[in-house]
């Protein structure tokens, strides 16, 4: 392992970035610096001359275009680049690229001649320690600082633009070999990047103020820091403390008040309480908040300038899957445009809208045996014995040989005539390119193989990844693309039949599958990245314990966590930019409008315009407009003129160490510091569009039990119980919970689920009246038209089942409403033009197959008495009714209403047209 890469282990909420393994003898060729890397190296020299003259502007262009085109990955664009976003106001970017400047010097001083990260550093700090001081003026005092050193903070040497090999050793011994060269200058950018990602993480206030602290720690603990570095370290440390010691002091003097005013007793619960909601509390957490905004580099997103191409773009995507519908723009002011979906044609009487199935449903447990095991796909709950689990094993490893079979059948026996002239192509790369040319050749495996033996064209295509050899210490060669061999027609080979019911995922076998048709969705939209990776696991574990008022909860950590892993999977397998895809424009963050970002200054400007106040962070004022200051209680000021912002929750963990973990193992390096695809603003829009879109109830929604072959026997709705959710992201507690006590969290999994198309459909205020009505089944979301006349007539009747299971039906006792005729002419349920408004409620879908719930529990324990054995899942897990939809707080289940459909009517309405996260094949003729 001496001559590979690794990535720092897995991060842990409470510590801080984990210091570089020890160092391992680097044997470097000597760089001759090409065309491209001198013009490389100028680009960074003018972005550094544009921030010296303080024109961060400028800069920020020049560094994105050098990561952007000329030269990926490079750790000194990424390094200085951070100073731009921090001087722009943009901490929380600031702290992403900060941590990749710390990533990719690490990798550099590990790596092989080859590596990207090593040639970058080793070429560019050769450059600085050559270039002339009259061309370069950065390179020396005081022009090397920000603004000439216009900022304290930024004017230490910690802070310097300038990066070059450092004798950090207590022998001062002169550095002549080009390896010690490179790794003193790996040093340099390591610590300068410590220095960075403290000080944005200081402006990000709130619980980051500990999460700086522990960088801080870190970085005075590497065996290279010298002692001026500690100096400058400890000396922000210092100035970090100070502001946590004023808010504690202002605590300390608010609980003395309400003693004195309030009757509060100055006893062991009261001092509990303020250490578990004050800032002590808080800095366990590691929470803070930051804008939830749009971004001005942001061109993908809805905006003022490509409004008629993003419309234009997303209509023809909806067309395609609700052909009546298409989408139209909400403004408010102050606001990024909305979409919302209209009606583009009359419905007339009760009608299917439009149908959406989604596999992007995620569990806060797992597979784990504190409760029933999920489909992987669309989180039902599975009821499996033991010998099913056995059995579906056997088959996931036989057809794991029949696809490695296939793959060696289809090798070449002859070398290639040229490849010699081949031999430097990177195979991975060749392969992919080669599988966009050639149609029909992708890469199979079973699950992608019908039961006829034909391709199923799945969508999204993507090798096998290589597995890491374990969590903690990641495989230093870059985990990118093996290079399976294409194949052509795999069935003539197979000889394991793929099954229909219950299955494993052949490649891992650590997730399960209700169907072949959840199996191939979830090839198709995002397992192949990360299977094997063990990367759901990673985020279940890595979710901070520590609860605390108006942050997240820990399983509504967990699941956001899981969903932007699958968005992330999902662009690794499309190769795509996640913003580029209609699906995810779909999705409304509730963001505000881009800022104006200053123009740079000139000389002939006589003030300078600066957005960022050096020597004052975010108080909690700001962050958490609900909590009353000392000045409010006493009356000295008004806690009603206190501006309101619109925040998002944010960590350094969850918001970024977590997320370039993922991209790492996934892809590698390369992946890591993809700026192209992954920029530290795109991967924040992201997940702040999956935080307003996710779903979140109490697993499960949807019970199935097969028999020893794996064939669905029964199946069930569980209904779940209306409550407040206390999930609304347009207030400050985003990520409340009211609903479900601290101590239930841990004994209760969670579910959530993510439907674009279905969250375009707005709910309808008070004074108006829904005209759709939203019902889900299996992952499936079915949009139905819902009149005013529609809910007066289902109050005629309330919907019961019998012993039996079977539906009966009792009539209102209400003599109005029975006297209503409800079979007058057809009018439109929707007009043409009218936007589509739906109830708060979501609806459980039934088939006439299904059981009631005490019905089918009765049949699973009576087939678990037949076996003479209990179910290998669901021992031990305490069965709770489900609780609200949390949608945006608009979202809760339905406790009374029911649908029933025969199971060809089902079926008839599941046929619509494939999308980005749906697949189009055929049903495998069950109810599912």
């Amino acid at each position: 392992m001496a001559n590979q890469l690794q990535c720092p282990p897995s991060p842990r909420p409470s510590n801080p970035p984990t210091p570089p393994s020890p160092l391992q003898p680097v044997k470097l060729s000597l760089f001759t610096g090409s065309l491209q890397a001198r013009l490389v190296n100028q680009n960074i020299a003018r972005a550094n001359s544009h921030l010296s003259e303080f024109k961060p502007k400028a800069a920020l262009e020049l560094y994105t275009q050098v990561l952007t085109k000329t030269s990926p990955g490079h750790p000194c664009a990424f390094l200085n680049r951070s100073l731009c976003y921090l001087v722009l106001g943009f901490p929380s970017l600031a702290v992403t690229d900060a941590y990749r400047a710390l990533l990719a010097a690490h990798w550099a001083r590990h790596a092989k001649p080859s590596n990207a990260q090593a040639r970058q550093l080793f070429l560019f700090g050769k450059f600085t320690e050559n270039a002339d001081e009259l061309e370069h003026a950065w390179i020396v005092e005081p022009s090397c600082y920000v603004g000439v050193g216009l900022f304290s903070w930024l004017s230490k040497d910690l802070a310097s633009l300038a990066v070059g090999p450092k004798n950090r050793s207590k022998k001062k011994k002169p550095i002549t070999s080009l390896g010690k060269t490179l790794v003193s200058i790996a040093h340099d950018v390591m610590i300068k990047a410590y220095y960075r990602l403290a000080l944005a993480l200081w402006k990000c206030g709130g619980g980051a103020l500990k999460s700086a602290l522990d960088v801080l720690n870190d970085a005075q603990s590497l065996r290279f820091c010298t002692l001026e570095d500690i100096e400058q370290l400890k000396e922000l440390g210092n100035r970090i403390l100070r502001d946590i010691e004023n808010v504690i002091k202002e605590e300390d003097l608010i609980r003395q008040f309400c003693v004195m005013t309030q009757g509060m007793k100055e006893d062991k619960d009261t001092l509990n309480f303020f250490e578990e909601y004050g800032i002590r509390g808080l800095l366990k957490t590691r929470f803070t908040k930051i804008k939830r905004e749009l971004y001005p580099w942001d061109t993908y997103s809805l905006t003022g300038e490509n409004l008629h191409q993003v419309l234009a773009e997303l209509n023809e995507m909806v067309n395609k899957q609700a052909p009546g519908c298409r989408i139209g723009v909400v403004r408010e002011a102050g606001k990024s445009a909305q979409l919302s979906l209209y009606a583009k044609e009359h419905f007339l009487g009760p009608a299917t809208v439009f149908s959406e199935t989604s596999c992007f449903h995620v569990t806060s447990l797992g597979w784990d045996f504190r409760q029933k095991l999920p489909c992987d796909a669309c989180a039902a709950s599975l009821d499996v014995s033991g010998s099913l689990c056995v059995h579906a094993n056997k088959v996931a490893k036989e057809l794991a040989k029949d696809e490695e079979d296939a793959d060696l059948m289809n090798q070449s026996a002859e070398p290639s005539q040229d490849s010699n002239a081949t031999q430097f192509f990177d195979v991975a790369e060749y392969i992919r390119n080669s599988a966009k040319i050639k149609e029909g050749n992708d890469c199979l495996s079973d699950s992608d193989v019908n039961e006829n033996g034909a391709d199923n064209k799945l969508q999204y295509k993507l090798p096998q990844e290589a597995t890491p050899s374990s969590f903690q210490k990641l495989p230093l060669t870059p985990p990118g693309l093996s290079s399976p061999l294409l194949s052509t027609d795999i069935s003539s080979s197979q000889e394991t039949e793929t099954p229909e019911g219950f299955q494993l995922c052949p490649a891992c076998r650590r997730v399960a599958f209700c169907s072949a048709r959840c199996h191939s969705s979830a090839v198709s939209a995002y397992h192949i990245p990360s299977c094997s990776t063990g990367l759901e696991d990673y985020l279940r574990t890595q979710t901070a314990s520590e609860a605390w008022e108006d942050i997240p909860k820990p399983h509504t950590q967990r699941l956001l966590n899981l969903l932007f892993l699958r968005v992330l999977a999902n662009a690794r397998a499309n190769n795509a930019h996640p913003l580029e895809q209609s699906w995810i424009r779909c999705l409304d963050g509730r963001l505000d409008a881009a800022r104006d970002v200053n123009p740079d200054w000139e000389e002939e400007h006589n003030e300078v315009a600066v957005l960022w106040d050096e020597e004052r962070t975010v108080g909690l004022e700001e962050l958490f407009p609900d909590r009353e200051s000392l000045e409010e209680l006493v009356g000295e000021a008004d806690a009603t003129a206190r501006p309101r912002q619109n925040l998002i929750a944010w960590s350094f963990d969850a918001n970024v160490r977590q997320p370039l973990h993922c991209l790492f193992t996934m892809g590698g390096p390369e992946l890591a510091l993809d700026v192209r695809r992954f920029d530290g603003w795109v991967l924040e829009t992201v997940r702040a569009k999956v935080a307003a879109g996710m779903r979140v109830s109490r697993f499960p929604r949807f019970e199935k039990a097969f028999d020893d072959k794996g064939e669905l026997v029964a199946q069930a709705c569980v209904k779940q119980v209306q409550r407040d959710s206390g999930f609304d992201v347009r207030s400050a507690g985003a990520y409340g919970d009211s609903a479900v006590d601290k101590t239930e969290d841990d004994e209760v999994a969670w579910i959530a689920s993510l439907h674009p198309l279905a969250s375009l459909v707005r709910v309808a205020e008070d004074d108006e009246y829904p005209n759709v009505k939203l019902w889900e089944r299996d992952g499936t979301i079915l949009c139905k038209t819902h009149s005013h006349f529609d809910a007066l007539a289902e109050e005629q009747k309330t919907t019961a089942r019998d012993g039996n299971g079977q539906f009966e039906t009792e009539p209102s006792s209400d003599s109005d409403i029975e006297m209503l005729d409800f079979s007058f002419g057809t009018m439109p349920s929707i007009k043409a033009g009218e936007p589509l408004l739906r109830a708060k409620e979501v609806s459980l879908l039934h088939v006439d197959s299904d059981l009631a719930v005490d019905v089918y529990r009765t049949v699973v324990e009576e087939a678990e008495r037949r076996r003479g054995q209990t179910l290998l899942f669901g021992t031990g897990w305490k069965r709770t009714n489900g609780d609200s939809m949390l949608d945006a707080a608009d979202t809760e289940w339905d406790e009374e209403e029911t649908e029933t459909l025969k199971d060809e009517e089902f079926l008839a309405e599941n046929e619509w047209g494939s999308s980005e996260m749906e697949m189009n094949t055929e049903s495998d003729g069950r109810a599912e």
